[in-house]
């Protein structure tokens, strides 16, 4: 753990470094004491899509009367093959993405709970269409295009109470059609 005096330009790169968070840091303060808490999610699913096991979480929010759903990014990466750092890096180019990131208390061990960077699940389509299919492995092709189309769909109906019993229908997905 290194300590950081005040005002000084090293200071103000650490704040960049850490994803500009702008507290002022108190001689003798760690890094550690200036990176935010992870928050705790009020609920936990693991959901079945295609034998791959995705975690997913709901978050309180402030402001919101409704929690919204969180999923942890690298394990995605994992099932598609692709690599965690150059992942995140891209993320936190984005705008958007970087703004809705967030540190997360996951537990996804039987060792226990880490803290995973978690982006809301309408946003997950986002990050998945940056990934483009062509440049990853052949035999993973097909899978980064199945979660592109489905993976956002199945994780948020995981958490609707309604939609966990029965599968829509093709009538329900013709409506849905006519609409657009």
């Amino acid at each position: 753990m290194m300590a950081v005096g005040k005002g000084s330009a090293r200071d103000r790169r650490i704040r960049v470094a850490i994803g500009g968070y702008t507290k002022v840091p108190i001689e003798g303060t760690t890094m550690d004491e200036l990176k935010p808490a992870p928050l705790a999610p009020i609920e936990q699913r693991e959901i079945d899509f295609y034998d791959d096991r995705i975690v997913a979480v709901l978050l309180p929010v402030a402001g919101k009367s409704q929690p919204d759903i969180y999923v942890p990014v690298r394990p995605l990466c994992e099932y598609l093959g692709t690599a965690w750092s150059p992942q995140l890096r891209r993320i936190k180019r984005d705008p958007v993405l970087s703004e809705a990131i967030k540190g997360v208390t996951v537990t996804v061990t039987p060792g226990g709970q880490q803290e995973m960077m978690c982006l809301p699940v309408d946003l997950v389509p986002g990050w998945l269409f940056g990934i483009t299919a062509e440049r990853v492995k052949p035999e993973l092709r097909e899978k980064i295009i199945r979660y592109q189309r489905e993976c956002f769909r199945v994780l948020w109906q995981a958490f609707q109470t309604e939609t966990l019993a029965s599968a829509p229908t093709s009538r329900s997905m013709t409506s849905i059609a006519e609409v657009r």
